[in-house]
């Protein structure tokens, strides 16, 4: 299986204020060292991110409710019990414990 590519899912207005703070001497193109600093500035970014996911998981996990609403989610059947195959379809369709609408589509082994 193989990783799919880290997607920066920036937005025009973000694209174009990263351009900004790292084009410094205006001329319309990105210098080796002015690329570089723009990806510390991403790689930054995207550690904030997932800084935060894991609280967001941290404090999900810490509800007593969580396993409840997991169990629920993935007891297709609703037979109480969750098998392997009800885990796997659900788990790759995507599940956020937090609560939040999973954003992923469902991945395949060739991906």
């Amino acid at each position: 299986m193989k990783k799919a590519p880290e997607v920066l899912g920036l937005s025009s207005r973000e694209c174009a204020e990263l351009w900004e703070k790292n084009d410094k001497n205006g001329d319309g193109r990105l210098s080796r060292e002015e690329a570089k600093k723009m990806l510390f500035a991403i790689d930054a970014n995207a550690f904030k991110a997932k800084k935060e996911q894991i609280a967001k998981l941290d404090a999900a996990i810490q509800d007593s409710a969580t396993v409840d609403k997991l169990l629920d989610a993935f007891d297709i059947t609703r037979d109480g019990k969750v098998s392997k195959a009800e885990f796997l379809q659900k788990a790759m369709e995507g599940y956020d414990v937090t609560g939040e609408p999973p954003s992923k589509k469902a991945k395949t082994d060739t991906e």
